[in-house]
């Protein structure tokens, strides 16, 4: 699950990134490989030509980010045993009982 937040943060930040600069490579030659064809058609006030690579880039790098994590931090995260011991506590008719037995050794040592 971290993963997946790993993928969607590069992405994000690699997305506003290549808006800036949209010849940041590899998006622009996979839209160019695809026959992608420059039009200035807006889709929130960016052209489709601008948009269209940089949410490749934020792919290419955000899959790249997610494998690089998942191979190197996402397998460290194990579960640790711990071996927990737990003595019971004396009750006080166990205290009692012990006590009882204690003064009559007392009293048959004495006799």
């Amino acid at each position: 699950m971290k993963g997946a937040l790993v993928f969607l943060a590069v992405f994000a930040i690699v997305l506003v990134v290549s808006l800036g600069y949209a010849e940041l490579p590899p998006g622009r030659q996979i839209y160019d490989a695809i026959g992608g064809v420059d039009v200035d058609y807006p889709i929130l006030g960016i052209s489709v030509s601008t948009l269209v690579p940089a949410c490749f880039n934020g792919i290419v790098y955000g899959v790249i980010a997610w494998i690089i994590y998942s191979v190197t931090l996402g397998r460290q995260t194990q579960k640790v045993k711990v071996d927990v011991e737990v003595k019971a506590k004396e009750t006080s008719t166990e205290t009692n009982s012990k006590e009882t037995e204690t003064k009559a050794k007392e009293k048959e040592d004495k006799a």
